[in-house]
């Protein structure tokens, strides 16, 4: 174990594992640099009080003297003490973050595995103060190459030597493999259940094969580790984890997919930190796949690069429980200690409103639940757990605009893209400069989007994945609400989004509509009547008043506040997307009908009362 950065008061350990045939520093340094490793040169500036180690093996197997014999096991027990002997007993519990590459993820799985299931409190500290992995290139489905390595290794500089016990965990269908991927599996779900702690795991894949072969060494399907947060690197297995500088397109920094949004983020800068009044907490708000949680992950990441001395945290608020993670992820980072049947959540809501907590920014992402967040017939609502602190600062994102008001001294709304932020996204994911030469074509389909940032990141994810057209994806989202529909109803991997939550374009409005329904089924009655008539310039005169003008002001104005249509001089407007949800929702549910039969008869009564002057 060789330690890369020592800062004098660490507040976490970043380890990182080579793989087959690497080096402990050679593995993380650019081939055409004289530089140091780069997490050694561009780490400590990010991340100053994070100390960082590098794990080395002997992964050249076969060479002109004795061949190491070591296996997995030898490897992650020899992981495990070594590194326990390095943390010490005084930092045993201090946060850990593996970062690992190819044949490295394997050794830290079953790492993690042996740790967690181990008597002596020392060797299972790893496990109960790990808070995330990052697999880069690691084989967890098993590499095409492994079966052929024997035959290729003369030929490719990657595999130089081997060790066939090493080897043989890198093939597809191995035993072995499949045991420690198990045993992995069942740790991580211990640890978040019995320990109460929240593991983040990311997974980079290779897009390139290495020089002289046709396919990736380790391909996407294999890398992805179960349904976790994923993300390519433009280079092959070996490049993939040697960056030259904090430009390099592969390093980790700003989400690579953030566009547009620079007025926004300049507002909440000004807002949180930079005007003489600033806001402790400010809410922002807006329809679901609008793209408020990629501008709090951006003001995230330019609050690390800019205050330095500012302490960042994240909590999702999908749910109660995942809340309660969060906290005691914040709560192990800050060695927050949680005796006996003491709330954590409070735990930490009283450290960050204390002084000794310094300067921060939470950012509560998808606090979109009204009775969860704000409700006053619930008794554990999470607001209360809203730190206070005047060196504190905290950002809510919610689709629900009561949420925002009710949470927040300033709320700011989040609208769509225009045409060139469109443009801007689509470009970016796209990848392919070839696929943007019709470009009519491409602003028709990101007009027929509507602009929507998820409903794009779905389109040209589709795109790419069958090598379509701009003007193909068209033709099929045109053809019927079936199938546009299906075009826009399946999840796709996001590497930002929750895996407890919809984000599939069909779907993620479906949370909101849930909502809606408990609080407010005149919103919903008057919703379902909308999905029913064109989508765009609704005058009021349209709308059914069954009740009074009061009963219909508060519809509409509670379908205003979940940002299902907007309303301009008495105008309504809904998105044409949210449109086919709903009539989607109505279809599932065996009430398509009866709503249409509801609108044909109101339309039909308003055209009598029209022409017998009453309207």
């Amino acid at each position: 174990m060789k330690a890369w950065h020592e800062p004098d008061s660490p507040t976490v350990d970043i380890c990182f594992i080579h793989g087959l045939t690497g080096h402990r520093d050679k593995t993380w340094t650019a081939d055409d640099s004289e530089n140091e490793p780069w997490p050694k040169t561009l780490l400590p500036e990010k991340f100053p009080e994070a100390r960082l180690l590098t794990f080395g093996y002997d992964a050249d197997v076969v060479r002109a003297g004795v061949a190491s014999k070591s296996s997995i096991k030898n490897l992650a027990d020899r992981l495990l003490h070594v590194l326990t002997t390095d943390r010490g007993p005084n930092a045993s519990h201090r946060p850990l973050i593996f970062i690992v590459h190819s044949l490295g993820g394997i050794v830290c799985k079953k790492a993690v595995a042996r740790s967690t299931n181990d008597s002596d409190e020392t060797l299972h500290s790893v496990a109960t103060s790990l808070i995330g992995i990052v697999f880069m290139g690691t084989p967890h489905d098993g590499s095409g190459f492994a079966d052929l390595f024997g035959l290729l290794a003369p030929g490719i500089r990657f595999f130089k030597s081997f060790n066939s016990r090493l080897v043989n965990v890198l093939k597809r269908g191995n035993e072995l493999a499949a045991e420690i991927d198990n045993d992995f599996w069942n740790a991580w779900k211990v640890i978040e259940k019995d320990f109460n702690a929240q593991i983040e795991i990311f997974c980079f894949f290779e897009v390139l094969p290495i020089p002289g072969v046709k396919t990736c060494v380790v391909p996407e399907k294999s890398a992805i580790y179960q349904q976790h947060h994923s993300q390519s690197i433009d280079a092959n297995h070996h490049d993939m984890v040697k960056f030259r500088s904090a430009d390099d397109p592969g390093f980790m920094s700003l989400n690579h997919n953030f566009v547009g949004r620079e007025n926004i983020l300049k507002d909440l800068r000004q807002l949180l930190f930079e005007d003489k009044d600033t806001h402790p907490i400010v809410a922002l708000y807006g329809l679901g796949g609008i793209g408020k949680t990629q501008v709090a992950n951006a003001l995230a990441h330019w609050t690390k690069n800019h205050r330095k001395e500012c302490s960042v945290f994240w909590v999702p608020a999908v749910s109660k429980e995942i809340f309660e993670k969060a906290c005691g992820a914040i709560a192990k980072t800050l060695g927050i200690k949680c005796a006996g049947n003491e709330d954590i959540k409070t735990l930490v809501c009283d450290h960050l409103s204390s002084e000794a907590a310094g300067e921060w920014l939470l950012i509560i992402d998808n606090a979109d639940d009204p009775d969860l967040i704000v409700g006053r017939d619930t008794p554990d609502s999470l607001d209360q757990y809203f730190p206070r602190s005047d060196s504190g600062r905290t950002l809510v994102t919610t689709r629900t605009q009561s949420v925002s008001q009710a949470v927040a001294q300033k709320t700011i709304p989040l609208e769509a893209f225009d045409l060139p932020q469109a443009r801007q996204l689509a470009t970016k994911l796209l990848e392919r400069p070839d696929m943007l030469n019709d470009s009519a074509s491409m602003d028709e389909l990101l007009q027929e989007l509507e602009y929507l940032p998820l409903a794009i990141s779905q389109a040209m994810a589709y795109i790419k994945q069958l090598n379509l057209s701009a003007a193909e994806y068209l033709k099929l989202l045109r053809r019927t609400n079936t199938d546009r529909l299906d075009l826009l109803g399946k999840e796709i991997p996001d590497s930002i989004r929750y895996k407890e939550s919809r984000h599939a374009v069909a779907t993620t409005w479906l949370v909101s509509f849930d909502h809606l329904q408990k609080a407010s089924p005149g919103a919903v009655s008057l919703l379902e009547f909308l999905s029913q008539i064109q989508p765009k310039a609704i005058p009021w005169s349209l709308l059914p008043n069954e009740k009074s003008n009061a009963a219909l002001h508060n519809a509409v104005l509670d379908l205003c506040k979940y940002s299902f249509v907007s309303n301009h001089y008495g105008v309504l407007d809904m998105h044409s997307l949210v449109h086919m949800a709903i009539c989607s929702w109505l279809k599932k549910n065996g009430r398509i009908e009866m709503v249409a039969i509801s609108a044909l008869r109101h339309h039909a009564l308003a055209i009598a009362y029209q022409s017998n002057g009453q309207i």
